[in-house]
């Protein structure tokens, strides 16, 4: 068994580690970045999916992290389904599905 370092990529490791031990530096009062929510159904996923993750609720914010990509894919919005992606393999890295984790966010790169 190889260490998960080993799995990643450098960027994706980065990412990983920065989703793991410093969640509070990608978000403000339960925003996921400075980019702004949409206000559409996508949009009340993804904020739903950020306050779970605040509160430390990760496995409910990867569930809403999903459900955020699965409607981006729905109208092809390429942009926030990598995104909600990014954010949802963050979520299962920190309760530890680090498989999960790496499948998640090389469908997130295999979008970018």
């Amino acid at each position: 068994m190889q260490p998960i370092a080993l799995w990643l990529s450098p960027a994706k490791l980065l990412l990983v580690l920065f989703a793991c031990c410093a969640p509070r530096l990608a978000t403000a009062a339960a925003h996921c970045g400075p980019e702004p929510i949409p206000t559409n159904a996508i949009g009340a996923a993804f904020q739903q999916a950020c306050d779970e993750r605040e509160a430390g609720h990760y496995t409910q914010a990867a569930r809403d992290f999903a459900e955020a990509a699965r409607r981006a894919q729905e109208v092809h919005n390429v942009h926030w389904q990598s995104k909600s992606l990014i954010y949802m393999g963050g979520c299962q890295a920190r309760i530890f599905e680090y498989r999960a984790a790496l499948e998640t966010t090389d469908a997130a790169e295999a979008l970018a």
